[in-house]
């Protein structure tokens, strides 16, 4: 990874911006404003959610490590995250086409297509870019840049 591939808080911005649904907003917030991995996202329940103290609960079952963690949610993740869940109290946050929830492919599908619309595709540098493949880091990095 180069520094010239970091999405600056105005990148991230056109990012939510670019964003058709409250399902896409949700995904793009939890993996880069909470710092999710994408098939933490694609794994997550419902019942991992704990909205009215601002908890995210990653089970060891879902986790790189296999380790349990608590994550604290912002006000736009819950907005997202309310929105996108429509009262459902059970299940997977993000369903797949089937039975069980999305596909990491799915997810990465969808945020390609995010950054196409935004027009974030072409780093600095000419390298293509696939913003799916940043890391939870950077977009934590990105994070506390755009809270200064």
């Amino acid at each position: 990874m180069h520094p010239e591939d970091l999405l600056s808080p105005a990148e991230f911005q056109q990012l939510l911006i670019a964003c058709k649904t409250s399902r896409e907003r949700a995904m793009l917030l939890l993996l880069g404003g909470v710092g999710l991995r994408v098939s933490e996202v694609a794994g997550l329940k419902i019942e991992d959610l704990d909205i009215p103290a601002a908890y995210l609960y990653i089970r060891p079952d879902n986790s790189k490590g296999k380790k349990q963690r608590t994550c604290i949610l912002s006000e736009a993740v819950i907005e997202a995250l309310s929105n996108n869940a429509e009262n459902r109290t059970s299940g997977f946050v993000f369903e797949g086409r089937h039975s069980g929830h999305i596909s990491t492919r799915q997810i990465e599908t969808i945020l390609n297509e995010i950054a196409t619309r935004a027009e974030l595709q072409t780093t600095k540098s000419g390298r293509k870019s696939h913003y799916t493949a940043l890391a939870a880091p950077q977009f934590r990095y990105l994070d506390t840049r755009s809270r200064n």
